[in-house]
Parts: structure tokens; C-alpha cells; sequence
């Protein structure tokens, strides 16, 4: 499934971890260093999970199922808090 960040949210690196704010509810999410990566990457493939997954490959020494789980989880968590939401293909 593909997911959009929504438009609002507000994204400031702390050390190694990204912290995520979206100002109208005023949730927050906190990533640490991988995660903090992985959004980066799915961010500069447009939300490609294919190509995330692919990015993600040539840096971390697991295999693709793993990471490809771990980014579901990510946005999955991220849609929970109100911060992304999922995108249908039909549009």
C-alpha cells in the first residue's frame, strides 16, 4: 500500500532521530535513526515502496522482507497518529 505524508506535517532532525508534528492536532512522533532514514528515502522516491525497499538494501545488511515490513509498520503507525494517510491507486 502506498501512503502521503499529509501536507501539514512538520519534520525537524534532533541529533540521529527526526521528530514529525503535525500542528493542527498536535501529535508528535519521534524516529529513530533507521527510521528517521527509511522516511527520508520513501520521501525521495515519492513514496515508492519498491524503491525504498531497493535504497534501503544498499544500506542496512538484512534482507528485503524485513525491511519491507519494517517500512509497512512505519507507515501503518505514522496513519494510526494521523500522519499519513493511505493513497488509493484510482486516483
Amino acid at each position: 500500500m502506498t501512503y502521503r505524508i499529509k501536507p501539514q506535517v512538520l519534520f525537524q532532525a534532533v541529533a540521529d532521530e527526526l521528530v514529525l508534528l503535525d500542528p493542527e492536532s498536535g501529535v508528535y512522533f519521534t524516529l529513530d535513526a533507521v527510521g528517521r532514514r527509511m522516511l527520508e528515502l520513501y520521501r525521495e522516491h515519492d513514496g515508492s515502496r519498491e524503491r525504498t525497499v531497493s535504497a534501503l538494501l544498499e544500506e542496512y545488511d538484512t534482507d528485503a522482507q524485513t525491511l519491507g515490513d519494517d517500512l509497512d509498520a512505519l507507515l501503518q503507525s505514522m496513519e494510526a497518529e494521523g500522519l499519513a494517510e493511505p493513497v488509493t491507486s484510482d486516483a
